[in-house]
């Protein structure tokens, strides 16, 4: 033991200690380290990727709602469209978890699976779970592709299991023999394809059976046949390009101001102002509170 330069005696560490220490350093050793350049180009890279979908560096089109009180803008990117905007069609290829995530969907698909307007009316309150459960809009499109290239299975098998993680207890056992049945079962309908280690993880699995236990088979054929082969395919396909092209172009709307100096926010203010003769609410609640206005 020692003393520190306070006068505070120092506690003697144990062996205990000292072993937990060591483990920790021989952790250091083998754990995989990014260079600081390297992680800058990185991060450089991801928001050079992704500022055409921040509104705070680019704007919202055609204009901000929050300013300009124009509802067009939660119009087009409400959760049920129709046709979605091309920089959301263009937003699916940036990766196969951009796909998988969007939040819109198709609104016939809903009203088909809900049982329609009446269904929508009479459970109001507890419509977006329902909203919730149904596939985005890019991976409807993807399965479509899929669809029509004879290889759906993949995608059909990946939903059946996210379906399952979220299924009743009281349904589990069933919907894992259904799943197991169509898919994985040889000479099933549906049957995919996955290495023997990983039917073999299957098999053990299907012992206690859970909405985990076709886990490992579908990471499999997310990682190894969705995203590395059949993502990229539909990318490059017709179907996506006819996507991108119908996708819905919002008009920016005319601004009054043509300083290229002025930030977006104020260029939104200015249109509100001219349009109305006053403020925004929304535009003076920003004004009270800004640092401008403390100053």
């Amino acid at each position: 033991s020692g003393e520190d330069p306070g006068g505070a005696r120092c506690k003697k560490r144990s062996l205990e200690d000292l072993n937990r220490e060591v483990d920790f350093l021989r952790s250091c050793l083998v754990r995989t380290r990014v260079k600081v350049s390297q992680a800058l180009d990185n991060l450089l890279e991801h928001c050079e990727t992704y500022i055409e979908y921040d509104p705070f560096l680019t704007g919202l089109q055609p204009s901000s709602p929050w300013i300009s009180e124009d509802p067009i803008y939660w119009q087009l990117n409400s959760p049920l469209v129709d046709v979605p905007t091309e920089k959301r069609v263009k937003r699916w290829a940036l990766s196969m978890e951009e796909l998988v995530s969007d939040p819109t969907g198709r609104l016939d698909d809903t009203l088909k699976s809900t049982g329609g307007l009446a269904f929508i009316r009479m459970n109001s309150t507890s419509f977006t779970p329902v909203l919730s459960n149904l596939p985005s809009r890019g991976l409807q499109e993807f399965t479509a592709y899929l669809r029509k290239e004879y290889s759906h299975e993949n995608i059909r098998f990946w939903l059946a299991v996210n379906d399952l993680r979220r299924s009743a207890q009281s349904h589990i056992q069933r919907k894992v023999k259904d799943i197991f049945d169509e898919f994985l079962a040889p000479g099933a309908p549906c049957e995919i394809n996955i290495d023997g280690k990983t039917m073999e993880r299957v098999h053990q699995e299907l012992r206690t059976p859970s909405r985990f236990t076709f886990d490992s088979a579908a990471e499999h054929v997310y990682a190894l046949l969705l995203k590395k082969d059949c993502y990229p395919r539909f990318i490059r396909s017709e179907h996506y390009k006819g996507l991108l092209t119908a996708g819905v172009q919002p008009l920016q709307k005319k601004r009054l101001t043509q300083d290229p100096g002025q930030p977006h926010w104020a260029q939104d203010e200015n249109m509100s102002r001219g349009s109305r003769g006053r403020r925004s609410p929304l535009v003076e609640l920003y004004h009270v509170g800004s640092p401008r206005h403390l100053a």
